[in-house]
């Protein structure tokens, strides 16, 4: 879109760099609105390392298109450049790419912790066995220690402990299905 608002060049346009750079052969000095999403920084990228100034708006706030009766993406497209043109759009702060680089490996490592925290706590769970009953028939348990990285065996103790013994039993007041 030029400065009068006229549409100068139009056109659906993938991902891949030779597409992009097809789309903006002769083209000099233009700059890009793209809106915030999943795979926004892979377009911003590659329009970053062709020269582009790229602007990202923020999908809710531009109101225009989130609450638009018919959404294509034409006109939202057109929308967004006008936006640009008139510089009113929402912006969003554009992370570094070494700034989301760190954040994959971070999100990564937490993915990681709350898998082996959830196997943990399952583990846990088999191996704190009822050992009976109080006098106050409140039920008491007993953990069961074993070497670092030995919750196989802990497994198999706590399962013929449980097995021998019979001390698991149902709460009186919620009995055990049938």
């Amino acid at each position: 879109m030029d400065e009068k608002g006229n549409v100068v060049r139009s056109r659906k346009v993938t991902n891949l760099r030779s597409e992009v750079e097809e789309f903006l052969e002769g083209v000099k000095d233009c700059r890009a609105v793209i809106e915030a999403g999943r795979s926004s920084y892979t377009l911003i990228d590659l329009l970053d390392e062709l020269g582009v100034k790229v602007t990202m708006a923020h999908p809710k706030e531009v109101k225009l298109i989130a609450k638009a009766k018919v959404k294509t993406d034409k006109r939202d497209s057109q929308l967004l450049a006008h936006l640009l043109l008139t510089d009113l759009v929402p912006e969003v702060y554009q992370r570094s790419k070494e700034n989301r680089e760190v954040q994959k490996i971070l999100r990564q490592r937490v993915f990681y912790v709350e898998a082996i925290t959830r196997v943990k706590n399952r583990v846990h769970a088999l191996i704190a066995q009822p050992m009976g009953f109080t006098h106050g028939n409140l039920p008491a348990g007993l953990q069961i220690v074993g070497r670092l990285f030995g919750e196989p065996e802990l497994i198999k103790v706590a399962c013929a402990y449980e097995q021998a013994t019979k001390h698991r039993r149902p709460p009186e007041k919620f009995p055990g299905l049938e």
